[in-house]
Protein backbone atom coordinates (compact mmCIF):
# COMPACT_ATOMS: atom_id res chain seq x y z
CA UNK A 1 0.00 0.00 0.00
CA UNK A 2 3.08 2.32 0.87
CA UNK A 3 4.30 1.79 -2.79
CA UNK A 4 0.75 2.54 -4.02
CA UNK A 5 0.75 5.99 -1.70
CA UNK A 6 4.14 7.24 -3.41
CA UNK A 7 3.09 6.27 -6.73
CA UNK A 8 0.26 8.18 -6.85
CA UNK A 9 1.86 10.97 -5.02
CA UNK A 10 4.40 11.17 -8.28
CA UNK A 11 1.56 11.19 -10.65
CA UNK A 12 0.32 14.17 -9.27
CA UNK A 13 3.51 16.00 -8.92
CA UNK A 14 2.92 17.26 -12.69
CA UNK A 15 0.85 20.35 -12.85
CA UNK A 16 -1.89 20.68 -15.34
CA UNK A 17 -1.33 23.53 -17.24
CA UNK A 18 -3.67 26.51 -16.03
CA UNK A 19 -4.80 27.20 -19.45
CA UNK A 20 -6.94 24.33 -19.53
CA UNK A 21 -8.15 24.43 -16.19
CA UNK A 22 -8.42 22.38 -13.41
CA UNK A 23 -9.15 18.27 -13.70
CA UNK A 24 -12.68 17.26 -12.15
CA UNK A 25 -12.40 13.53 -12.40
CA UNK A 26 -9.60 11.28 -12.60
CA UNK A 27 -8.86 7.42 -12.80
CA UNK A 28 -5.93 5.11 -12.11
CA UNK A 29 -4.46 1.93 -12.39
CA UNK A 30 -1.59 1.21 -10.33
CA UNK A 31 0.27 -2.27 -9.59
CA UNK A 32 1.32 -2.79 -5.71
CA UNK A 33 4.31 -5.09 -7.12
CA UNK A 34 5.92 -2.60 -9.28
CA UNK A 35 6.85 0.72 -9.47
CA UNK A 36 4.25 1.47 -12.73
CA UNK A 37 1.12 3.63 -12.72
CA UNK A 38 -1.44 5.07 -15.31
CA UNK A 39 -3.54 7.68 -14.17
CA UNK A 40 -6.18 9.52 -16.64
CA UNK A 41 -7.11 12.95 -15.60
CA UNK A 42 -10.15 14.97 -17.11
CA UNK A 43 -11.66 18.04 -17.45
CA UNK A 44 -13.54 21.26 -19.32
CA UNK A 45 -12.14 22.17 -22.57
CA UNK A 46 -15.25 24.55 -23.17
CA UNK A 47 -18.54 24.51 -24.83
CA UNK A 48 -18.70 23.83 -28.86
CA UNK A 49 -21.67 26.10 -30.33
CA UNK A 50 -21.94 24.39 -33.06
CA UNK A 51 -22.55 20.86 -31.54
CA UNK A 52 -24.35 22.52 -28.20
CA UNK A 53 -22.36 20.66 -25.99
CA UNK A 54 -19.10 20.74 -24.04
CA UNK A 55 -15.89 19.15 -24.86
CA UNK A 56 -13.62 17.93 -22.59
CA UNK A 57 -9.46 16.95 -22.30
CA UNK A 58 -7.88 13.96 -21.04
CA UNK A 59 -4.35 13.55 -19.52
CA UNK A 60 -2.73 10.29 -19.33
CA UNK A 61 0.44 10.11 -16.95
CA UNK A 62 2.33 6.82 -16.93
CA UNK A 63 5.11 6.22 -14.37
CA UNK A 64 7.61 3.45 -15.04
CA UNK A 65 10.43 2.34 -12.74
CA UNK A 66 12.50 3.29 -9.68
CA UNK A 67 13.86 6.12 -11.98
CA UNK A 68 10.17 7.16 -12.06
CA UNK A 69 9.99 8.07 -15.51
CA UNK A 70 6.87 9.78 -16.08
CA UNK A 71 5.44 9.91 -19.82
CA UNK A 72 2.77 12.23 -20.31
CA UNK A 73 0.15 12.33 -23.47
CA UNK A 74 -3.44 14.25 -24.36
CA UNK A 75 -6.62 12.79 -25.69
CA UNK A 76 -9.78 14.84 -26.20
CA UNK A 77 -13.61 14.35 -26.90
CA UNK A 78 -13.40 15.93 -30.03
CA UNK A 79 -10.39 13.67 -31.90
CA UNK A 80 -11.34 10.73 -29.98
CA UNK A 81 -14.44 8.85 -30.53
CA UNK A 82 -14.31 6.64 -27.68
CA UNK A 83 -13.89 9.66 -25.29
CA UNK A 84 -16.95 10.94 -24.85
CA UNK A 85 -19.37 7.78 -24.68
CA UNK A 86 -16.19 6.21 -21.91
CA UNK A 87 -16.96 9.56 -19.65
CA UNK A 88 -20.42 9.43 -19.81
CA UNK A 89 -20.38 5.74 -18.86
CA UNK A 90 -18.60 6.49 -15.48
CA UNK A 91 -22.19 6.94 -13.93
CA UNK A 92 -23.14 3.52 -14.78
CA UNK A 93 -20.24 2.00 -12.56
CA UNK A 94 -21.90 0.69 -8.94
CA UNK A 95 -20.53 2.10 -6.14
CA UNK A 96 -18.91 -0.22 -4.10
CA UNK A 97 -20.94 -0.86 -0.83
CA UNK A 98 -19.34 -0.06 2.96
CA UNK A 99 -18.25 -2.92 4.91
CA UNK A 100 -17.15 -2.17 8.04
CA UNK A 101 -14.46 -4.88 9.07
CA UNK A 102 -16.19 -7.89 9.70
CA UNK A 103 -19.10 -7.69 8.26
CA UNK A 104 -18.35 -7.85 4.37
CA UNK A 105 -19.70 -10.95 2.56
CA UNK A 106 -16.49 -11.12 0.01
CA UNK A 107 -14.35 -14.47 1.09
CA UNK A 108 -10.88 -12.60 -0.56
CA UNK A 109 -8.84 -9.77 1.16
CA UNK A 110 -6.03 -8.63 -1.10
CA UNK A 111 -3.27 -7.99 0.81
CA UNK A 112 -1.42 -7.29 -3.03
CA UNK A 113 -2.88 -6.38 -6.42
CA UNK A 114 -3.44 -3.30 -8.19
CA UNK A 115 -5.02 -0.52 -6.84
CA UNK A 116 -8.01 0.90 -9.06
CA UNK A 117 -9.02 4.34 -7.86
CA UNK A 118 -11.83 7.23 -9.47
CA UNK A 119 -12.77 10.67 -8.15
CA UNK A 120 -15.02 12.60 -9.73
CA UNK A 121 -18.32 14.42 -9.12
CA UNK A 122 -21.84 12.50 -8.11
CA UNK A 123 -25.15 13.97 -7.26
CA UNK A 124 -24.60 14.56 -4.08
CA UNK A 125 -21.24 15.94 -3.96
CA UNK A 126 -17.46 14.39 -4.47
CA UNK A 127 -17.14 10.90 -4.83
CA UNK A 128 -13.85 8.83 -4.25
CA UNK A 129 -13.79 4.99 -4.54
CA UNK A 130 -10.60 2.97 -4.33
CA UNK A 131 -10.99 -0.86 -4.99
CA UNK A 132 -9.28 -3.88 -6.26
CA UNK A 133 -8.75 -6.67 -8.69
CA UNK A 134 -12.40 -8.47 -9.74
CA UNK A 135 -14.45 -4.99 -8.96
CA UNK A 136 -16.57 -3.04 -11.30
CA UNK A 137 -14.43 -0.42 -11.27
CA UNK A 138 -11.24 -2.32 -11.85
CA UNK A 139 -12.87 -3.70 -15.11
CA UNK A 140 -14.15 -0.36 -16.09
CA UNK A 141 -11.01 1.75 -15.50
CA UNK A 142 -9.21 -1.75 -17.50
CA UNK A 143 -11.69 -1.17 -20.39
CA UNK A 144 -11.19 2.49 -20.40
CA UNK A 145 -7.65 2.05 -21.00
CA UNK A 146 -7.81 0.14 -23.66
CA UNK A 147 -10.84 2.07 -25.71
CA UNK A 148 -8.51 5.34 -25.08
CA UNK A 149 -5.32 3.33 -25.81
CA UNK A 150 -5.06 4.57 -29.72
CA UNK A 151 -6.10 8.12 -28.66
CA UNK A 152 -2.67 9.41 -27.11
CA UNK A 153 -1.34 12.06 -28.18
CA UNK A 154 1.73 14.60 -26.80
CA UNK A 155 -0.45 17.58 -28.39
CA UNK A 156 -1.97 19.47 -25.85
CA UNK A 157 -5.45 20.40 -26.80
CA UNK A 158 -6.78 23.87 -26.80
CA UNK A 159 -9.77 25.08 -25.28
CA UNK A 160 -13.23 25.23 -27.37
CA UNK A 161 -13.55 28.70 -28.82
Amino acid sequence: MLVTIILFGLLAAVPIPPALGPAWAEFSRAPACCLTGTKVEVGTLGFDRDQKRLDFWLRRTVTRGIKKNVVISWADTRTCAAARPLLASIRDIPVPKFAPVGTSNRSSVYIDGISFALRTYSDEGTLTAETNVDTPLASWIDSALKKLDSCWSDKLPERTR
